[in-house]
C-alpha cells in the first residue's frame, strides 16, 4: 500500500471555493470483476463475461451525458470507472444513485472499477491540467490498465466525446481502442478512429442519417461488433435524434453492410 496526498477543490455552502487536501492510499490488488482475471482478484459481486469481443469503458463525460443509454440491458461488458462515478455525483445525488442501482442490479452485465486506488492506473493531476482532460486521462490509464492485467485477452473500447484524446490516445496501444462520440441533429455520427479504421476494418461503428423529414424509416451504415449492442446504439442515438417516434412506427431501419444488406428491427 502506498500513501500520498489528493488535492480536492470543493465549494462551500456558501458557494466559496475550499481547497482540501486528503491522504489517499494505492493499493495493488484492486478488483477487476473479469472472468479472464489471472491474478486470482477477490471478486464480491458480478463479474464480466470471458467470451465478448470487447468490454467498454466510458469516460466521464459520456456516463454524465448518455447515462439513459447505458441503461439498456442489450450492453454488455461495461465498466464504469470511479473516475466517471465521482463526475456523475458531482452533477447530482439522483444521477449517482441511479449509476449505483445499474452496477448492484444483476441484470445489466457491467461493474464498478476503483481506478483511482489501483497503484497502477492512478494518475495524479498534473499542474495547469484542466479537470475534464484529467478525468479522461484517468479513464484511458484505466482501459490500459485492464488490457494488461487480463494479458491482452480481451480488447478495450474506450468511448469520450473528446477528440484531441482520440488523436493522442488511438495509436498508442493496439488493444485498446478510444472511439469519439458526436451527436448532431442531421447526420448523427458515431465515429472510429484512424487507428482502429486501419487495424479493424470491420470493427467500425455506424452512421445514421435521416432519408428525408418525410419518411418513417432511417438509414444505417454499419460495421458491426455485435447486432445486439448496435440495435441498442441505433436505438439510443434515434432517441437522441427526436426520431424515435418516426422509427417506432415503422419498427426497422435499413441497413447497409459493405457484405449484405437487411433491417434492424426494434420490436
Amino acid at each position: 500500500m502506498i500513501k500520498t496526498e489528493k488535492t480536492l477543490h470543493l465549494k462551500s455552502c456558501r458557494g466559496r471555493t475550499v481547497r482540501v487536501v486528503r491522504e489517499h492510499y494505492l493499493r495493488e490488488r484492486v478488483p477487476c470483476c473479469s472472468s479472464l482475471c489471472q491474478a486470482d482478484c477477490d471478486h464480491d459481486g458480478k463479474v464480466l463475461p470471458g467470451d465478448l469481443t470487447h468490454y467498454m469503458v466510458p469516460d466521464a463525460a459520456v456516463v454524465v451525458d448518455f447515462l439513459e443509454i447505458l441503461e439498456f440491458r442489450e450492453l454488455q461488458g461495461v465498466v464504469f470507472t470511479q473516475t466517471a462515478c465521482q463526475a456523475l455525483q458531482s452533477k447530482g445525488r439522483r444521477y449517482y444513485n441511479r449509476l449505483r442501482s445499474l452496477v448492484k442490479d444483476p441484470r445489466h452485465d457491467c461493474v464498478l472499477f476503483a481506478n483511482e486506488f489501483q497503484q497502477y492506473s492512478y494518475c495524479p493531476r498534473e499542474k495547469g491540467e484542466s479537470q475534464d482532460k484529467w478525468m479522461t486521462r484517468c479513464v484511458y490509464s484505466a482501459a490500459v490498465w485492464y488490457y494488461n492485467h487480463l494479458a491482452g485477452m480481451m480488447n478495450i473500447v474506450m468511448i469520450t466525446e473528446d477528440q484531441e484524446a482520440v488523436a493522442q490516445y488511438s495509436s498508442l496501444n493496439s488493444g485498446v481502442f478510444v472511439i469519439s462520440v458526436q451527436v448532431r441533429d442531421s447526420p448523427v455520427l458515431v465515429q472510429p478512429s484512424a487507428h482502429l479504421m486501419s487495424s479493424h476494418s470491420e470493427n467500425l461503428f455506424l452512421v445514421i442519417q435521416p432519408q428525408s423529414e418525410a419518411t418513417t424509416c432511417c438509414k444505417v451504415k454499419m460495421f458491426s461488433f455485435t447486432s445486439s449492442e448496435f440495435t441498442f446504439i441505433v436505438k439510443a442515438l434515434l432517441l437522441k435524434m427526436s426520431c424515435w417516434d418516426q422509427c417506432v412506427s415503422s419498427q426497422k431501419a435499413e441497413l447497409l453492410h459493405p457484405f449484405r444488406s437487411g433491417v434492424i428491427d426494434f420490436t
